[in-house]
């Protein structure tokens, strides 16, 4: 066997391409090295010893890790790429729900979802004189509460039909009207997810099996809200305006509200002189419903109690157990 240094002379003198070289190099079962290799991450150049020796394997292929599951992760970062198209989406799933609900309902009942229709639809007779007597049995209401909103729905689905179908969708415009204010108030994100557990609230589902009306009410005056806080904008203003008198020609309950939620948001504003501007304006068209609001002024005979002001029920009540 050639010694390192005879093997470094022949190298040196012969080159790796020679062919004496190859031979032996062959005959050792060692690589042929021809012109520039690596061997153990070096450069090997002609005329230069390296003890040649097997190259080194590829390192062995690492599979992927699979990606986790995570499907809540994966929806929250679908929403928050579009929002407002999550919204949608779930708005139009809630609305399914609800519209199955009341179908449903009707074709397995065949009656109305609650005892609020009992004063609805006397209230749209009474508008449309298709009814003289309904009129005297409660007490005149604004036309829009329901009044002529619900009127179409008698016309075209029948009394039953025609009203629950009107329940539902007068439950869908609180959606937006909440949406609208909780955007005013947060980023679009917050806001959309605000809005979805909005939907789920269990006081939405009591006022569509029982009337609309309040929820009607409210959305108006989520509107007037998020107005009053934009302002200086055009459509803020045009929400003051607009809102503002809806909310008295659809629900009454609404309007006692609006009536102690306006005066706080106004103190908490900063800019209260031009506010006040169009607010006065809001309540000056709010006047034109005064007619329907005579006969439930306070001191009138349907609102007028002649009780005690402030009863407690004595000791040994049953009612005392419900605190």
């Amino acid at each position: 066997m050639e010694s390192i240094a005879q093997e470094r002379s022949t190298y040196a003198r012969e080159g790796p391409k020679t062919r004496p070289f190859q031979k032996r190099q062959a005959k050792k079962g060692l690589p042929l090295n021809k012109g520039w290799k690596h061997c153990a991450g070096e450069a090997i150049k002609p005329g230069q010893l390296v003890l040649a020796s097997k190259p080194n394997p590829a390192p062995p292929r690492k599979t992927p890790p699979k990606a986790k599951v995570a499907p809540f992760r994966d929806i929250w970062r679908s929403a928050s790429r579009n929002p407002i198209r999550s919204l949608l989406l779930w708005m139009v799933a809630i609305a399914g729900v609800r519209l199955s609900f009341v179908v449903g309902y009707t074709l397995i009942n065949g009656g109305f979802l609650g005892v609020d229709e009992g004063a609805y639809i006397p209230g749209v007779q009474a508008l449309t004189d298709s009814n003289p007597w309904a009129s005297g049995i409660h007490f005149t209401r604004a036309p829009l509460s329901p009044g002529w909103l619900l009127w179409p729905f008698l016309q075209v689905f029948g009394l039953v039909w025609g009203s629950n179908l009107y329940s539902f969708a007068a439950s869908l415009p609180a959606l937006a009207g909440f949406y609208l204010l909780a955007r005013v108030i947060f980023p679009t994100k917050w806001a959309v997810a605000i809005t979805m557990l909005f939907s789920l609230d269990w006081v939405q589902a009591e006022l569509l099996v029982t009337g609309t009306a309040p929820l009607m009410g409210m959305t108006c005056m989520m509107v007037l809200v998020a107005g009053m806080l934009r302002n200086e904008t055009r459509w803020g203003r045009l929400a003051i305006v607009v809102a503002m008198p809806l909310i008295a020609y659809t629900n009454q309950t609404a309007l006692a509200l609006s009536a102690v939620t306006v005066p706080i948001v106004w103190l908490m504003l900063p800019e209260k002189r031009r506010l006040m501007l169009w607010l006065a304006v809001g309540a000056t068209l709010t006047l034109t419903a005064l007619p329907w609001y005579w006969e439930v002024i306070p001191g009138t005979g349907r609102v007028s109690y002649p009780g005690a002001f402030l009863y407690l029920n004595p000791a040994w009540s049953a009612h005392w157990h419900f605190l």
